[in-house]
C-alpha cells in the first residue's frame, strides 16, 4: 500500500455472506483508492446482526487514525442496523440529524410522496455525526470519528466515497500507484 493512511472497509449484509448478491464494494473501493495513490489495509464482511456490527465497530473505533468506509445497513428495512450499531459502539444516542431531515423532507415532498416514519429514520444518526451527500437519490450517509457510512448499493456508494476522499483526504492523494505483473514461463 502506498498511502501513509490506513484504510479499512466494513461490508455489511447477509445477502453478501449468503451469496445472494456478489460484493462490489471491495473492487470499487480498490479502483477508487488506487486512482488516488491509496490502498486498502484491511477489509471484513459482517452479517446484519446488531450485536456483531456493534462489537466490530467498537474495535474499529479504537483504531482512531484509520479511515474506515462502512457499506450497507443504513436504509429503512428492518435488518438495517448499522446506524444503531454505530451509536451503541460509541455510547451515543441515535437522533434525527436536522440537515438530513430537511433533505429527506424536500426529496419526498418534491415527489408528492408521504413523509413516513420509516423515511425519516434514514436521517437518524449517532449524535455528533455529519452527513455525506448522496447524488443518486439524495438520502445522505453519515460520518463520525473517521468512519464513513455509505449505502449498500454500489451505484450510490461510489460517488459518495469519492466525495469523502475529495473533501476530507485530498492531502493523502499520490501519483504513485502499484502495478503487478506476472509471467508464464514454459519450461521444456
Amino acid at each position: 500500500m502506498s498511502s501513509k493512511q490506513q484504510i479499512g472497509l466494513i461490508i455489511i449484509g447477509d445477502e453478501i455472506l449468503s451469496g445472494k448478491r456478489v460484493d462490489q464494494h471491495f473492487s470499487n473501493s480498490k479502483k477508487i483508492l488506487l486512482s488516488h495513490g491509496m490502498g486498502i489495509s484491511w477489509t471484513i464482511t459482517l452479517c446484519d446482526d446488531l450485536n456483531v456490527c456493534e462489537n466490530f465497530l467498537k474495535f474499529s473505533f479504537t483504531k482512531s487514525k484509520c479511515i474506515v468506509f462502512c457499506f450497507g445497513g443504513i436504509g429503512s428495512t428492518p435488518d438495517d442496523n448499522t446506524r444503531q450499531a454505530c451509536a451503541n459502539a460509541l455510547g451515543k444516542e441515535l437522533a434525527v440529524n436536522a440537515e438530513a431531515e430537511k433533505i429527506i423532507r424536500e426529496k419526498f415532498s418534491s415527489m408528492n410522496a408521504p413523509i413516513t416514519k420509516e423515511r425519516l429514520e434514514m436521517g437518524k444518526f449517532p449524535v455528533g455525526s455529519q452527513i455525506i451527500p448522496n447524488p443518486v437519490n439524495q438520502i445522505p450517509g453519515f460520518y463520525i470519528h473517521n468512519h464513513y457510512f455509505l449505502p449498500g448499493f454500489p451505484k450510490m456508494a461510489v460517488p459518495m466515497m469519492k466525495w469523502v476522499l475529495d473533501n476530507e483526504y485530498r492531502e493523502f492523494f499520490s501519483d504513485f500507484f502499484e502495478m503487478e505483473y506476472s509471467f508464464y514461463v514454459n519450461s521444456l
